[in-house]
């Protein structure tokens, strides 16, 4: 199907055809790629533009072919033959008042290759690659290379003490989404029947349960007294001097005071709770870059200190991933009320496709090629529901007298995304400036109502 140039620059392709490995794999050669992810629909989120507006990042060739033409640049003299089930591969950015962080993770299982299209699973390797700096977009491709050269050398690492063998799968089996993902054993902080009192210097001591306890140290709790966090406390950590003199605990990763766990993030304490795939704890949100940036573009830097303090403080929900040590936050909806069709993106749910136009019309949609849904004559939007997480939603919208109007999204679990309907194009909108058409779109659906029905206006 034919999309137009304006569908496709919704998109930010990354392309691994430049990425050389340092090092080649000893233990053997990978000779299969396989894409188990149970997302498929793309690889994360970069930030474009003056304003850094948040877009959908996809792999420029499929996952297999592109990871395959990396490991082809360092193929060692070991001749055992492995496949590379790849369950997690993300690519995100972080912006803050100075500076940014690219980020990838990888995730994936090392398989011996059996006969008989059979394969023997061995190691779960993750990594993941950090860039700091004004630009990071560009330097995705190096951090996501980065982090496949760890895995090969955790690989390499596991096979030199003797790999273990888990399971014996089938070629349907490996090819199957592993949910929820955790590690083949158990860390010591998930087994430990308490864990273990002092200061995580970093996550692999927190997984490890091996707190540095050589510190005299204190937890202080206070209830807050920020506006929307009532009903919980401030969390910090002291060093304790042998004359009594506090000094605020910066430099760890976390804590342990022999009963609860707590992550150090963006320089405060927040207590960690279990989950069926890791740890997770609330803390307030940051601002949203795309809102701060826009509003200081037009309004100067008051104008984009308002937005910073309208969008950030929320109580919002953070994930921590126990393979890549990855902290990932729910996004939140900044608005006060938003509408039923604007909620924040929730993981496990189905996405929102909500298509719009400036005047009510008859019109019929496709969802990759199959009938799914219709615009009605009387009103100027529609939701559809996207439960399909495996790929991109090619969407085409066809009425009587107009051209076909086409668009490729890459929705994720529970987002929703906005798309303008115009003569011959189907576009992508921000979600406030969707918000702003769709309200003036439904006022002047009223007028021409009560101008129809004989009514002043």
């Amino acid at each position: 199907m034919a999309l137009p140039t304006a569908a496709l620059a919704q998109v930010k392709y990354i392309s691994l055809a430049e990425q050389r490995l340092t090092a080649p794999l000893r233990c053997g050669r990978v000779q299969q790629v396989i894409d188990a992810r149970a997302d498929r629909a793309g690889i994360g989120w970069v930030q474009k533009g003056l304003d850094n507006k948040r877009t959908p990042a996809v792999l420029r060739d499929p996952l297999p072919q592109a990871l395959m033409d990396v490991l082809a640049t360092g193929v060692g003299a070991g001749t055992t033959p492995y496949a590379m089930r790849v369950h997690r591969l993300r690519v995100s950015e972080l912006t803050t008042n100075s500076t940014e962080t690219g980020t990838a993770e990888l995730v994936v299982d090392f398989l011996r290759v059996l006969p008989e299209q059979r394969y023997e699973l061995v190691l779960r390797a993750a990594a993941r690659a950090e860039y700091r700096g004004v630009e990071v977009t560009a330097r995705h491709p190096v951090n996501i290379a980065a982090t496949l050269q760890q895995c090969l050398a955790q690989l390499d690492s596991a096979a030199a003490r003797g790999l273990t063998g888990y399971a014996v799968l089938t070629a349907a089996e490996v090819a199957t989404p592993v949910t929820p993902l955790l590690a083949l054993l158990p860390f010591p902080i998930e087994q430990a029947a308490a864990p273990a009192p002092g200061i995580y210097r970093s996550f692999q001591a927190f997984r490890y349960n091996q707190p540095d306890a050589r510190h005299l140290t204190a937890l202080a709790r206070t209830p807050s007294t920020k506006a929307g966090w009532a009903g919980s406390d401030d969390i910090d950590v002291y060093y304790v001097a042998a004359d009594g003199q506090r000094t605020p605990v910066r430099d760890a990763w976390g804590y342990c005071d022999g009963k609860h766990t707590y992550i150090l993030h963006r320089r405060h304490f927040y207590q960690l709770e279990r989950t069926t795939e890791g740890y997770q704890f609330e803390a307030p949100s940051t601002p949203d870059a795309n809102a701060v940036n826009s509003a200081a573009l037009t309004y100067g830097l008051v104008g984009g200190l308002i937005a910073a303090n309208n969008t950030s403080g929320y109580r919002q929900q953070h994930w921590l991933n126990l393979l890549t040590g990855a902290v990932e936050a729910e996004p939140v909806a900044a608005l006060a009320d938003p509408p039923a069709h604007y909620r924040p993106a929730v993981p496990g749910q189905p996405a929102r496709l909500v298509l719009y136009w400036r005047t009510p019309a008859a019109a019929t949609v496709e969802v990759n090629g199959q009938p799914y849904g219709s615009l009605s004559a009387d009103s100027v939007q529609t939701t559809l529901t996207w439960k399909e997480q495996r790929g991109p939603a090619q969407l085409c919208i066809r009425t009587a007298g107009q051209p076909e109007a086409c668009a490729s999204v890459y929705p994720y679990a529970g987002q929703t995304v906005y798309l303008k309907w115009m003569p011959g194009a189907l576009v992508e909108m921000p979600a406030r400036e969707a918000l702003f058409d769709l309200r003036r779109g439904v006022l002047r659906q009223q007028q021409a109502q009560r101008k129809q029905a004989g009514r002043p206006k």
